[in-house]
């Protein structure tokens, strides 16, 4: 994916090189990386299977 391409490589290579060169905008690359984060804190964040078990509820 294009946009992962440019998350392993922005250390190399300037982003807005790269999102031209891929044909994507900036602003989307940054805004995908906003969701991966979004998705991260909420995958942290969720109760496992376990602490249900043990529990018996959420936090």
């Amino acid at each position: 994916m294009k946009y992962q391409f440019i998350k392993e490589h922005r250390k190399e290579f300037a982003v807005r090189t790269m999102c031209r060169v891929l044909e994507i905008s900036v602003s989307s690359f940054y805004e995908w990386i906003q969701r991966l984060k979004t998705t991260l804190c909420r995958v942290i964040a969720a109760p496992s299977a376990r602490d249900l078990l043990i529990y018996g509820k959420k936090w």
